[in-house]
């Protein structure tokens, strides 16, 4: 249960309070309390209804099951350059408030309601948002260091330049939150490894011969993943389709550029998403630079290219006589017109 006497000492204002913790050693204990409607109704709230509490020491403060904002959400409270190091906020509504500048390291919100709120921290190291709902939060900036959002709602916030590379985002909603603006991926070093280059002098006259040469490669390299441009083996039968069939019987996508597309597509989601077929995905994947089996007559297999051509000519032909009889439609027409009636 929350301490009476810390809702009193937190009513006389910031200054006060800080004050009383340099000088006594206590636990702030404000757990179940509706904390705006303490302010509100003693008439301390800021000219905009915000609880004024910018700068506060709140270090390892209990604010389990507590409320900070107006019964409709609107209004919560201004905690900018706040301390809440290791302060339990678990359970606790905190819509629309801010907290930009804060020390949030070890804060524990869990389960906690931050809608709207504006999180613009340089550090959240160990910071616990699991469950949390952080639908349109401003984090622009944010650095989420060892932070953990699982099951948390990102939904619509804003992630622009908020790093996320050490966060555990396991289970997170993140839609329309645009993640792609976030930082993702850490900077790594570049490879030092030196690669062993390989030139072949035979000459490639058929399929036989490329699919050795591949072979030979992924033996020699035996260190490296490689992508090859075309089938590595001659056994699947012919499809117009990107599937393939798998030992057990099932169609499957090729193992290996079904991931580089998904990864190219997870990096540049915006990029794809007026695409409506796979065709149309791996050849917006090509404009991208990656390597890619049956976007062109290029990068294809023998068996591939006749299946592309065939496809080809068999559009064509297809129009072509739409046109031939669509012409001789509209020149039968004319000649009916034109030829006089028997007198």
């Amino acid at each position: 249960m929350a301490n009476p006497k810390h809702i009193k000492w937190l009513l006389e204002g910031v200054k006060a309070w800080n004050k009383r913790r340099e000088q006594e050693d206590f636990v702030p204990d404000f757990e179940g309390t509706n904390i705006y409607e303490e302010f509100r109704n003693s008439g301390k709230l800021d000219k905009d209804g915000y609880i004024p509490l910018v700068g506060i020491n709140l270090r390892k403060a209990n604010c389990h099951k507590s409320c900070f904002s107006t019964p409709y959400k609107t209004v919560g409270a201004d905690l900018r350059n706040a301390n809440l190091w290791s302060a339990n906020l678990q359970h606790t509504q905190l819509a629309n408030s801010k907290f930009d500048g804060a020390n949030l390291a070890g804060t524990r919100f869990n389960n906690a309601r931050l809608s709207g709120s504006s999180l613009r921290v340089k550090s959240m190291a160990s910071t616990t948002f699991s469950k949390a709902d952080l639908s349109q939060a401003n984090l622009k900036g944010a650095r989420f260091a060892n932070a953990c959002l699982a099951n948390a709602n990102l939904c619509c916030s804003t992630l622009e330049g908020a790093d996320l590379t050490a966060a555990d985002l396991t289970g997170a909603d993140l839609g329309w939150s645009r993640p792609w603006k976030a930082k993702l991926f850490k900077d790594g070093p570049p490879s030092t490894r030196a690669y062993k280059h390989t030139s072949y002098n035979k000459r490639i006259n058929c399929v036989a011969d490329l699919i050795k040469v591949c072979t030979d490669l992924g033996a020699q390299h035996t260190d490296y993943l490689l992508y090859f441009r075309g089938e590595p083996a001659n056994i699947w039968e012919l499809r117009p389709s990107v599937m393939r069939r798998s030992q057990n019987n099932k169609f499957i996508l090729r193992t290996k550029e079904s991931n580089m597309l998904l990864d190219l597509m997870s990096r540049r989601p915006e990029d794809f998403s007026d695409t409506t077929s796979a065709l149309s995905q791996w050849v917006l994947a090509q404009h991208h630079g990656l390597s890619t089996t049956g976007s062109k007559p290029g990068s294809l297999t023998s068996h591939e290219t006749l299946w592309w051509l065939y496809s080809m000519l068999a559009n064509l032909m297809k129009n072509l006589v739409a046109c031939t009889y669509s012409q001789f439609r509209k020149n039968s027409s004319s000649l009916s017109t034109a030829t006089p009636s028997a007198s």
